[in-house]
């Protein structure tokens, strides 16, 4: 059985402590770069900055040992988007065999109540209870039973319904419009961003932000997932949940 991968910063980390236990000095991002080049399946000799080995009077095959000694068979984990689509969630992956012409016919917004697009999408999860609305929520819904990697991720949903036409922005949300924010200080890792309309690109850029706080704060699973009206529509729709016609639940 293969090791589990290991992150960029901890590899980084292994090869600094190598050049310690020789009492040299990182330069010229020597760390980094044969770290980059372990990533690659790279050589590490021709990847160490010469700037290096002259500060540090030693040879490129020096350092390229004490490298390979701290890594060895090490596999550096890729780093996950900030923001990643429904198909890379394994439970709304069935959504990946509808296509956004597929359901082109739907009206924007799509025509279904906020509290039904969460009672649906629940039941994709088989949550049982849907919970009620109330102005100083945190999230819509939040579930322990949301697959991704083949393993279990907390998640919060923070959803909009057709009560607003047109594209939405962070200010949309909740009823300060801080709610996307707000999601974020809870115990979840995935954060689910559902419209049933057009989103701006404030969306996305605040979500990156949040991701990325989160993710410095420790939680090293932290991911965004943003769903605007054609995605939404395409997740009922894959799971036979409304009409590809016209958004009227089945």
């Amino acid at each position: 059985m293969s090791a589990a991968p290991i992150s960029r910063k901890a590899a980084i980390r292994a090869v600094l402590d190598g050049w310690s236990s020789q009492n040299w000095s990182d330069a010229a991002g020597a760390a980094l770069s044969v770290v980059d080049a372990h990533a690659r399946g790279a050589p590490f000799k021709p990847a160490v900055p010469e700037e290096f080995c002259v500060k540090n009077d030693c040879s490129p095959q020096e350092v390229a040992q004490v490298a390979s000694n701290a890594l060895g068979a090490a596999v550096i984990a890729k780093d996950r988007p900030t923001v990643i689509t429904p198909e890379e969630i394994d439970s709304f992956s069935r959504v990946a065999s509808i296509s956004a012409s597929d359901v082109a016919s739907i009206a924007r917004p799509i025509p279904i109540p906020e509290r039904e697009v969460k009672r649906l999408l629940l039941g994709i999860l088989g949550e049982p209870e849907v919970p009620g609305d109330w102005g100083g929520e945190r999230s819509d819904a939040f579930s322990t039973h949301v697959y991704l990697d083949g393993e279990r991720i907390t998640s919060s949903f923070v959803l909009k319904g057709p009560s607003k036409a047109g594209e939405l922005t962070p200010a949309d949300y909740g009823k300060n419009g801080d709610q996307l924010q707000r999601s974020f200080t809870q115990p979840a890792s995935l954060h689910v961003i559902q419209a049933n309309a057009q989103l701006a690109t404030s969306i996305y850029e605040l979500a990156n932000g949040l991701v990325l706080d989160a993710r410095a704060k420790g939680d090293a699973r932290a991911v965004a997932t943003i769903w605007d009206g054609t995605d939404t529509a395409r997740i009922l729709v894959a799971y036979g949940l409304i009409d590809p016609s016209d958004g009227r639940i089945l």
